[in-house]
Formats: structure tokens, sequence, C-alpha cells
């Protein structure tokens, strides 16, 4: 009887140093496949929940002014890491931050006004917004994010874009509203102004 017939000690079959390899190489193969799909996933969910924090941000500075009777000035800091709210009292008080509302923004991930000087929008106590502007948030495999604020109501409103590599960033390949439920109202799923 050869060695491999033969059973090991408890009366089991013993496994070859091939066997194991052969293993081995089928598991290192499947994880060299399912590697990058998992990256991909993980730096698509990140870049969701960053859309989805400036939203959240742009929503709360607007309710802040509802609710406190003030102006809010919401703020893109210059290199593009955070979004900011700044409360200006109605009477032209100073400016003081509101610690809660505080984006940031993590790279390969970027954030940027449109109007570049900052200021992203100015919430009035009765939450609109006759500053208003709109922030565009990319990510590093060329998705992008707008997201306006309307002025009559102040709400924020996203639209996202694929970017091809070979055209200019005015030429959208692609372009579809985000997967955002507060961002849109009614049946038609139109954005809110």
């Amino acid at each position: 009887m050869t060695a491999r017939g033969r059973p090991g000690a408890g009366g089991r079959r013993a496994v070859t140093l091939i066997e194991v390899l052969v293993v081995l190489g089928l598991l290192a193969a499947m994880l060299a496949l399912a590697l990058p799909i998992t990256l991909r996933s993980i730096e698509r969910n990140t870049y969701r929940a960053a859309v989805a924090a400036v939203v959240a941000s742009i929503d709360e500075a607007r309710s802040h002014a509802q609710r406190e009777g003030v102006m809010v000035e919401v703020i893109v800091a210059r290199d593009g890491s955070r979004l900011r709210a700044m409360e200006r009292p109605v009477d032209g008080g100073d400016a003081a931050p509101i610690t809660m509302i505080d984006a940031a923004i993590d790279p390969p991930i970027t954030l940027a006004s449109a109007a570049g000087d900052g200021l992203l929008a100015l919430f009035l106590p009765d939450g609109s917004a006759p500053i208003s502007g709109t922030a565009t948030i990319r990510s590093a495999d060329g998705v992008e994010s707008i997201v306006s604020i309307g002025a009559t109501l102040g709400r924020a409103s996203v639209t996202e874009r694929v970017v091809s590599e070979e055209e200019p960033e005015e030429d959208a390949v692609e372009e579809k509203p985000a997967e955002s439920a507060p961002t849109t109202s009614g049946a038609t799923g139109s954005p809110t102004s």
C-alpha cells in the first residue's frame, strides 16, 4: 500500500504539501480578485458619506438660522478640507463659529466653492438664502457631486456626474441625480429650490 492510501494518526488521511499549496494558491487568487472591488467600494462609501455630511451641514445651518433667528454663513475652507458655518446676529454683531456645523473632507476627496471666495450661502432667519451658490465635491476616480442651494427656500440639492479623464471638466460624460432622498421633493423627484 502507498503512503497516500495509508491512514495517518488517529485513522485520518494525511494532507500533502502540494494540496496545502494548491489551497493557498486558490485563496490568494480569490483575494487578488476581491481586494480591488472591496477597495473601490470603501472609496465609494467614503465619498458618499462626505457628500451626505456636506448636505447635512448645509441643512443644519439653515435650521440653525431659523431656530435661533440669526443669519448663518456657510463657508468652504480655501484648501477644500472642510465646510463650516458662522452665526451672524441680525443686528450686525460679531460672527461666531457654530461648532456643531463642521464637515471635514478627507483627501483624496476635495470640496470647492464655485464662487471661489469660500462663501457658499448666507441663510436668513426665515430660512431663505439670498446669497447662495454651488459647491463641487470631487472623488479621486472622476465622480463629482454638485451641491446647489436654492435662494428662495434655501434647500440643498445634489447632482452627481462622472467626468471622463480625456474630456475637460465642463463636459460631463454622464449626469444623474444623486441618491439622496432629502434633497428632492414631490412625485417628480425634481430638486427643490
